[in-house]
């Protein structure tokens, strides 16, 4: 999604591989945060989950 509106508002720029590579990235993200945090749906796990995440889509 976030690849998605990214690719919308920068338009050409940014090629079809950006939406590729943003929405990949964040599924990888979000499955090393779930594994990192347990699953855990506690404010600190949130917090390491959203790190997780934005440090792997910062990859693309």
């Amino acid at each position: 999604m976030i690849g998605g509106a990214q690719w919308l508002a920068l338009g050409r720029a940014a090629g079809r591989r950006w939406l590729t590579a943003t929405a990949l990235d964040m599924g990888a993200g979000s499955v090393l945060a779930a594994v990192a945090t347990r699953a855990g749906t506690t404010m600190p796990a949130l917090v390491l989950s959203g790190l997780v995440t934005r440090a792997v889509v910062g990859t693309a």
